[in-house]
């Protein structure tokens, strides 16, 4: 669900609410899961021409002439898909992203929301990484690949043409979705597994596609990988709420018996998993998602709250089949290979391959939840340790295996009335009276600066002004090294880096100084607050 990002058209990158159902009837001879859903209408608009493809690099693309209550975008542009042939019988069906609208304001560019307005990708189809990528580093590599363009403002739910004061809108995500899936079962008539993924307006787009994609395939596996779409609502905002239910008209999609899903559209995964025994599902999010949160218009910590309290308790009823990969952060997506943060600094988080937690990283975690595996565990990462201004902290420096890489990651808000100009100390990874193997961040005068000394006593040092910093503005430090090589972030820019020729061996237990003066050095406390700090086993940039 979005907000102010990536601007599209008229629109920006977020995304919105809605779908398919909840609830289940315990009676032994209930319909089967492709018999209820049908009863809702879902895979109605199955059975469409399939256009004639042309070749587009590795892709073939499709292009659908719009026609009465035919797939089209949403100011009435064709309407395109493109598919990738792998190397062997199971398809990866992926959705897009790209924004969302269901009134005057939103859909004609009056509101800072938006929506993706064509069908062309929101990326060049020959550069995506990540799960649709072509290599080790992507666990569906060899997957037959069918990407479903977003354009319908309706994350994929609605069926409805509405005549707003500027113009006409097409709201036809189910009839794009099914114009997909009409390609997909002509190209591969009996996939032996099917995942469905989506990103951000794709994510919520993954509720309605597991349905669709359930009547079109009812005997194949089905696994559905939600990227930052969690299916989550501010239900404090009721005119929203009904905007969309009223433009989309997605509600007689909604499953006979569902008694959750008009609280929080998440809850159709337990209906999903009591009456699928075919299906499993996934999510990752960064909890504190910046689109997600300002598209809800909540806190990011209540969005945080909220996301955690609603898929734990869908954890916890599903314990086997439903699991998360939560990363403490801000940052917007990852399946495309990096995600957006906050101020729009792409990858601010780490790539695709970088994302881990508890040392189980995102790659392998996929590749698990494909096969069950023991690698696909429910993983919420912690929030990080905070000092105040005028507080101090001292901690232990963890075991992170080979030490030989790993990052620091932390927040710093510059507090007092006027810039201050001393030496202070933010972090400080050391043994007392001792020069060797220590790792410094610290603000010299109007410079910040990372200091890596390793067991040779060779001192790697890198220094970034920063004199326009005032209190209260918030910075994020991200200092990684690896192999001999240091380098120094700043919001999520690199802002220098270095050498040094030895290891690192810091010995267990060694003392970690966040924000606290260090006895024997010129550096005082910090004077700023430092928020989350974290330190990894492994570079995050």
């Amino acid at each position: 669900m979005g907000s102010k990002v990536l601007r599209l058209g008229r629109g920006v990158l977020l995304i919105a609410a809605v779908l398919v159902g909840c609830g289940s009837d315990d009676d032994a001879s209930s319909p089967s899961v492709v018999e209820q859903l049908e009863a809702a209408g879902i895979g109605q608009f199955l059975g469409g021409d399939v256009p004639t493809p042309t070749v587009d690099g590795d892709w073939l693309r499709y292009e659908f002439t719009p026609t009465e209550g035919g797939p089209v975008c949403l100011f009435g542009d064709p309407y395109l898909v493109f598919v990738r042939p792998g190397t062997n019988d199971k398809v990866h069906f992926y959705l897009e992203g790209g924004g969302a609208c269901w009134n005057e304001a939103t859909c004609f560019g009056q509101s800072g929301l938006g929506a993706k307005e064509t069908a062309d990708p929101i990326a060049p189809l020959g550069v995506v990484g990540g799960t649709l990528g072509q290599g080790e580093s992507n666990p569906l590599d060899g997957w037959n690949v069918v990407y479903v363009p977003y354009c319908d403002g309706s994350v994929f739910s609605g069926d409805n043409v509405v005549e707003y004061d500027s113009g006409t809108v097409y709201h036809r995500g189910r009839v794009n979705i099914s114009a997909a899936l009409d390609i997909m079962r002509d190209s591969f008539p009996a996939p032996s597994e099917i995942v469905v993924s989506g990103s951000s307006a794709g994510g919520y787009g993954t509720f309605s596609g597991y349905g669709e994609m359930r009547v079109a395939y009812p005997d194949t596996p089905i696994l559905v990988l939600n990227d930052s779409g969690p299916g989550l609502q501010n239900n404090d905002d009721p005119q929203s709420i009904a905007e969309r239910s009223e433009n989309w008209d997605f509600e007689r999609f909604i499953v006979e018996g569902c008694t959750r899903c008009g609280e929080q559209v998440a809850y159709l995964i337990d209906w999903a998993l009591e009456n699928d025994p075919d299906s499993r599902f996934a999510l990752f999010s960064y909890q504190r998602d910046f689109v997600i949160s300002d598209f809800l218009m909540i806190e990011r910590t209540e969005y945080r709250d909220l996301l955690l309290d609603v898929s734990g308790e869908i954890a916890a009823r599903n314990p086997q089949r439903f699991k998360r990969f939560l990363r403490d952060g801000e940052s917007h997506t990852i399946l495309l290979g990096v995600g957006l943060g906050p101020d729009f600094a792409v990858g601010v988080d780490g790539t695709f391959a970088e994302q881990e937690i508890d040392g189980t990283t995102l790659p392998d975690w996929i590749a698990d939840f494909l096969v069950d595996g023991p690698e696909w565990r429910d993983l919420v990462e912690p929030e990080g340790v905070s000092v105040a201004a005028g507080e101090e902290a001292i901690l232990t420096f963890p075991d992170l295996g080979e030490q030989d890489h790993g990052s620091i990651d932390f927040t710093l808000t510059p507090q007092g009335d006027s810039p201050d100009t001393g030496d202070t100390s933010l972090v400080q990874i050391r043994q007392p009276h001792e020069w060797e193997n220590r790792m410094q961040v610290v603000k010299n005068g109007d410079n910040i600066r990372f200091i890596v000394t390793d067991n040779t006593g060779h001192e790697a040092d890198i220094s970034y002004k920063i004199p326009d910093w005032v209190s209260g503005g918030a910075h994020r430090i991200q200092a990684t090294w690896d192999n001999g090589v240091t380098t120094l972030y700043v919001d999520g820019v690199r802002v220098g880096s270095n050498t040094y020729p030895g290891d690192l061996q810091f010995r267990p237990n060694t003392p970690m100084h966040i924000g606290s003066p260090l006895d024997g050095t010129s550096y005082g406390g910090a004077g700023a607050d430092i928020g989350n700090f974290k330190i990894y086993g492994q570079r995050t940039q």
